[in-house]
């Protein structure tokens, strides 16, 4: 009987070892056919010998000729019996990490290159950058920003060539931003720049950096770096210093209703972040009138008005930050900006200021919180009207049909500030007209301001959609009017690129034209011409 169970031990590892030595045949062959990229001969012989023995590094062989083929899904099949077979393999958990995230499977490739990371730091040798960038841009794909930036930052701070650790502070630089990390993005971001010489990625990385000086209302900075990304990038082309000049033509006999006499001409007036460069006109004007901060210039129609009266102007125009180091409510009721900070009915723009209307008092107490300072509700005020009640562009002659009544439709019914609030829409006069309400409502001195908004380098312009309105709001210690964006995000920036031409004053001088509005352009055949041109200093 023992006899015969050691006879049968015997043939089993007989028959045994000419399995193995069949499966290492074929296994040697199909070793030979990959080295000389004979794939699919390669698979033939693999898939035989693995008919007498598997062997993990054969499965990671057949994932790699369906890796090169491209049939990442089938490769997957093999590294995973690779994996099952082996899964303290350095390798073979790589392999299924690169696969996985070729298809875009990251939340599952990121266990296996960090087994790869940790067993590979137990023998010694030098980590690829490769393997830490992989499960990096795994954890951006899915927004986990912290956890991307540790696998970056390795790379960064390890011992790389310098260009792969550039690479690695691209995307360090890149995941500050996001984390909205100015500080520390703007080190590593001036940093990158002054070492990288690859154009695309400087680029972005200006961008990236004008971007952060814009938020940080550093303006001069902003241009400084966005002026690398080209004249076209947004922030160069609306915030560098610019020089317009106006071309105004009209034909002043239309002014049939007026008389002959002395009259006045506003002009756009001299302020911190714009000043009136030169003024010329045909007929000429007899001299050029500083009040109220206002410009006028003064002209003598005495003898009648000209059929053909031109006027043209040169204005310097920068944007700059100039939020106010107060708001102080006005108390004295004589004071000489008590006008300005009195909550009363009356029609300015063609708006009625219906302060008592409840709905007007029913959106003040919704924004009004007590214990903010009068920045921080007027601040509260801005946002709330650039969220909630957006703009809308000045369209007449509106065909509707019955029950369909659009947002535009809703701004031509607005005759008072309580509309505003009704239909949550407006245009640039609307809006302004009721975001000073709110700050008067405050007892603040605010006021509306209109112009141009010139956002295009050369324009011809005879409609009033290319004005838009703002509002003023005074700081009483230092006697200076600011302006409020309810437009931007920016809210203490002069963000509209404006040429202003009427502005709310206590009063206005007689024999007043108001010449560059709709009204005057299409009764006096008017036509506004201005061109841009961007300056190196204002």
């Amino acid at each position: 009987m023992l006899n015969r169970i050691f006879l049968i031990i015997i043939l089993l590892n007989i028959s045994l070892n000419s399995f193995s030595n069949n499966a290492n045949r074929y296994f040697l062959k199909g070793y030979k056919s990959f080295n000389q990229k004979k794939y699919n001969q390669a698979l033939g012989y693999f898939f035989n010998g693995l008919k007498f023995k598997t062997n993990a590094n054969v499965y990671n062989l057949i994932g790699h000729i369906y890796s090169y083929k491209k049939n990442y899904r089938k490769a997957l099949i093999y590294y995973r019996k690779a994996f099952r077979l082996k899964p303290n393999h350095v390798e073979t958990n790589v392999y299924m990490g690169l696969t996985l995230r070729r298809l875009k499977m990251n939340k599952e490739c990121i266990k296996y290159f960090d087994t790869a990371i940790r067993l590979q730091k137990l023998t010694g040798k030098k980590i690829p950058y490769w393997w830490y960038f992989n499960p990096g841009f795994s954890y951006l794909s899915f927004k986990k920003y912290s956890k991307s930036l540790k696998y970056f930052s390795v790379v960064y701070s390890g011992n790389y060539s310098g260009k792969i650790k550039n690479q690695a502070l691209f995307y360090v630089c890149f995941i500050h931003y996001y984390l909205k990390k100015y500080n520390r993005f703007l080190k590593n971001a001036l940093l990158f720049v002054s070492k990288n010489q690859e154009k695309s990625k400087l680029l972005l990385m200006n961008k990236f950096i004008a971007n952060v000086y814009l938020k940080r209302n550093k303006i001069s900075r902003a241009i400084k770096y966005a002026k690398k990304c080209g004249k076209d990038f947004w922030i160069y082309k609306i915030f560098s210093p610019k020089k317009f000049t106006f071309t105004c033509r009209y034909n002043l006999k239309l002014l049939q209703y007026r008389k002959p006499g002395m009259y006045y001409i506003p002009l756009p007036y001299k302020t911190e972040y714009q000043k009136l460069v030169s003024v010329k006109s045909n007929p000429d004007y007899l001299k050029i009138i500083h009040r109220q901060g206002e410009t006028y210039a003064l002209y003598d129609f005495t003898k009648g008005f000209p059929s053909n009266f031109t006027l043209s102007f040169t204005v310097h125009r920068r944007i700059i930050f100039q939020k106010p180091g107060s708001l102080s409510r006005v108390v004295q009721r004589r004071s000489r900006f008590a006008f300005f900070s009195m909550p009363k009915v009356y029609t300015h723009n063609a708006v009625l200021y219906d302060y008592g209307n409840p709905l007007v008092n029913i959106t003040f107490n919704k924004m009004f919180k007590p214990g903010r300072t009068n920045i921080e509700q007027a601040s509260a005020f801005a946002r709330y009207m650039r969220k909630y009640i957006p703009h809308v562009k000045v369209k007449y002659n509106i065909k509707t049909r019955s029950g369909k009544r659009n947002i535009e439709y809703y701004s031509n019914l607005i005759k008072k500030i309580s509309g505003v609030f009704k239909y949550k829409t407006g245009h640039c006069v609307h809006r302004p007209n009721a975001f000073t309400a709110l700050i008067r409502k405050l007892n603040i001195p605010a006021r509306s301001v209109l112009g141009f908004a010139l956002n295009t380098a050369e324009k011809f312009s005879g409609l009033e959609e290319d004005g838009h309105g703002l509002v003023e709001v005074l700081d009483i210690k230092s006697k200076k009017w600011y302006q409020i964006s309810i437009d931007f995000e920016q809210l203490w920036l002069n963000s509209w690129v404006h040429v202003l031409w009427y502005r709310e004053t206590v009063s206005k001088p007689k024999n007043y034209l108001l010449l560059h509005i709709a009204y005057y352009l299409k009764k006096l055949r008017g036509s506004i011409h201005w061109k841009a041109e961007f300056i190196d200093k204002y």
